[in-house]
């Protein structure tokens, strides 16, 4: 039963950074966007940017190995900002911004925490 939830939390969770794909105006009510639109990007759009490979020209992978990548922490929430603010897709006021830093952390946080990668034993 456990194993039947996490992968419906994943399948769900994947559900939604694709409906940004489909709908980018679509906001998320779990972060307020809003307190961020001074951004280009918001800080749960760039996770979900990053996640279906939007910055891999750039050098940010993604899907599984941005996941896994996060968890070894061979990337963090501030190499994620750094990377876009010098492909100056985001202004560099952001890389001082704690509160859009802790909302990318915590979004890249969900997506380790999806159980897709964790051992079966």
């Amino acid at each position: 039963m456990k194993k039947l939830t996490t992968k419906a939390m994943a399948i769900a969770f994947l559900a939604t950074l694709t409906l940004g794909v489909a709908a980018p105006n679509v906001k998320a009510d779990r972060f307020d966007n809003d307190r961020f639109s001074r951004y280009e990007i918001a800080p749960v759009d760039l996770v979900s940017q990053a996640y279906r490979g939007q910055f891999k020209d750039i050098g940010i992978p993604s899907y599984s190995t941005l996941i896994l990548y996060y968890r070894w922490r061979r990337i963090t929430a501030e190499d994620l900002v750094e990377t876009v603010v010098e492909a100056e897709l985001l202004p560099e006021s952001v890389i001082e911004d704690e509160s859009y830093l802790t909302t990318v952390d915590a979004q890249l946080r969900s997506l380790e925490s999806l159980g897709i990668f964790r051992d079966s034993r």
